[in-house]
């Protein structure tokens, strides 16, 4: 409830008790939504961008979800709720929960299928529009640091499952097809 206070987009909570809670319903979520095959890509475009909004406004109020993934964020007629907070992180330095958030936000938009490359670099390109400059180029700086664990973990390309994918997705949207 002490989100709701800080004016962060979260559900109602309609009843709660000791033993469990009841929330308002927010509608699908992002991910639900851009999975949807009877969705044309203009309404993706704009349920997604209203998603990188509202994270974005998230962190401009120094705030921090933890997990922003996709399946934790929900979209009706333009409102944004955030789902499953999971700021536990004992780190002082903002500037890392927010690169955090932001890339767990990406990467699970690499985790789904039905997403395409060229879907998430206009995402990627909206939000870097859109987010303050230097919460971007930290981001990118990290990848960058990291790019490393790419090249340690392409030989298990050919088996690798969704996390292992997504990773791949991520450095190659980033950072290998930008060279």
């Amino acid at each position: 409830m002490k989100l709701a206070e800080q004016n962060a987009p979260v559900p109602k909570v309609s009843y709660y008790s000791d033993h469990f809670f009841v929330l308002e319903n927010v509608g699908l979520t992002v991910s639900q939504w851009l999975c949807n095959k009877n969705i044309d890509e203009q309404q993706k475009f704009l349920i997604i961008y209203d998603a990188c909004l509202a994270l974005i406004d998230l962190h401009a109020k120094n705030l921090v979800h933890g997990r922003p993934a996709i399946r934790d964020i929900t979209w009706d007629k333009g409102k944004v709720t955030f789902l499953d907070f999971e700021s536990r992180s004992n780190s002082r330095n903002q500037n890392w929960v927010v690169i955090r958030d932001m890339l767990f936000f990406f990467d699970s938009l690499c985790r789904e299928e039905d997403i395409s490359d060229t879907f998430i670099q206009k995402v990627a390109s909206y939000y870097q529009t859109h987010c303050e400059a230097k919460n971007w180029q930290n981001m990118i700086v990290f990848l960058q640091r990291f790019n490393w664990v790419y090249y340690l973990l392409l030989p298990f390309k050919p088996i690798a499952k969704t996390d292992l994918i997504s990773i791949y997705r991520l450095f190659e949207i980033f950072l290998i097809k930008k060279k």
